[in-house]
């Protein structure tokens, strides 16, 4: 019997099998690559499914280090309030109390300090003088003054600063090096024109959380800020593309959402503290409900408040509700951190479950590299709180002591 010849309409298979020299090893061809294809999708199924849960219970926290200058912030918290000045100092002038004499002797430093850096960074001393017009406490004006000290790395200038806190009559050495541009790098890149311009625009969603959450704007601002700049020197091809041209803020990774960066888990366990009156975190009745969501889904919701772009409020409620549950606890427990940016950043960073109420906390967290020099997410948070920079927008409490 003659073999009937193929239809010429039927299946480009097996034209190509046979063009391939049969149909064998385009079979093969085909089952591999599939396989390949498959394996492939089902690493990155795991790949998410364990960021996921590595995320939801907390495995990716940061264990954080220990900032190098961590003993120099614990001495700066010692030596600042009033109660350090001296007391062979006090009581100079017979009608004076302790009190006047004190805020007479710490204002006389002050200034001694700020002649010191006229000589040295005049930058950093317009913002320090603009703080002082602004009637800034002692501690706010010791704190900006040794943020420059500290990042400069300068010996002549360390020691010219610590003769006037000796001798606030002490002229400033002649051999002091001057530099024209601010002390702090960042402040002189192009990320942080960008960073700051965004913050402008949004200062008025900032000042309604932090109404709401009872954190002071600028502090929340400064935590923001780490997150912003880390996002901005680690994704450099985004900030060229979308973040320059529009100077806005960017919302973290998949894994960290919104301006903040907060993770799911972190929010979650803000939102948790909140409500359980039996939480070392809880802030009372008045804020219970602060985050109670609208919908049956609340996952769906709390993904939808933290990632949007045109609205920034919930990341700036959930950032500082939990700032200022971490400064509840550590009230509670006998140590209060209020008066300490670099430590309510650092628990930020390392999370709930590292967070130990303790006499003489440590300074540190992540560990970053902004415009060429390291920092830990504490230390960074303390630069941009006392640079003086948005002082104008964000400006330091009164009551700081």
């Amino acid at each position: 019997m003659s073999r009937r010849p193929p239809h010429p309409h039927l299946n480009l298979l097996h034209a190509v099998r046979a063009d391939a020299g049969g149909p064998g090893r385009l079979k093969r061809t085909l089952i591999g690559a599939e396989l390949i294809v498959g394996g492939l999708l089902m690493c990155y199924g795991i790949v998410l499914a364990i960021g996921f849960f590595a995320v939801r219970f907390h495995a990716t926290d940061v264990a954080g280090t220990v900032d190098p200058y961590n003993q120099d912030f614990q001495a700066l918290a010692e030596a600042t309030s009033l109660t350090a000045i001296p007391a062979e100092a006090l009581h100079l002038p017979s009608v004076e109390s302790e009190d006047e004499s004190a805020a007479r002797i710490a204002a006389a430093i002050d200034r001694c300090q700020l002649t010191v850096l006229e000589r040295s960074y005049p930058v950093n001393a317009a913002r320090i003088q603009a703080a002082i017009d602004a009637q800034a406490v002692h501690d706010v004006i010791t704190k900006m003054v040794f943020a420059v000290r500290l990042r400069s790395g300068d010996e002549t200038l360390s020691a010219a600063l610590e003769a006037c806190v000796v001798n606030p009559d002490v002229a400033p050495p002649s051999t002091l090096a001057v530099h024209q541009e601010n002390a702090f790098p960042w402040a002189n890149s192009e990320e942080w024109t960008v960073v700051q311009a965004a913050f402008k625009k949004d200062r008025p969603t900032i000042d309604r959380a932090s109404t709401a959450t009872g954190v002071e704007s600028r502090l929340l601002m400064s935590v923001g800020f780490v997150e912003q700049m880390r996002l901005y020197f680690t994704e450099r091809e985004i900030f060229e593309k979308i973040f320059r041209p529009l100077q806005i803020l960017g919302n973290a990774t998949q894994f960290a959402w919104g301006v903040m960066a907060i993770k799911e888990a972190a929010a979650i366990d803000i939102e948790r503290h909140l409500r359980d009156p039996h939480s070392s975190y809880y802030l009372g009745a008045a804020r219970e409900h602060a985050l109670d969501f609208a919908t049956a889904d609340p996952a769906k919701e709390r993904f939808g408040r933290l990632t949007n772009e045109r609205d920034h409020l919930y990341s700036y409620l959930y950032g500082g509700f939990g700032l200022a549950q971490y400064i509840t606890q550590w009230q509670r427990a006998g140590f209060p951190i209020d008066h300490r940016p670099e430590i309510v950043a650092t628990l930020y960073n390392i999370g709930f479950g590292r967070s130990v109420p303790k006499a003489t906390p440590d300074v540190g967290g992540s560990t970053l590299t902004i415009a060429g020099q390291p920092y830990t997410f504490g230390s960074l948070a303390f630069e941009m709180y006392f640079s003086g920079e948005l002082r104008d927008d964000f400006p330091y409490q009164a009551t700081v002591q």
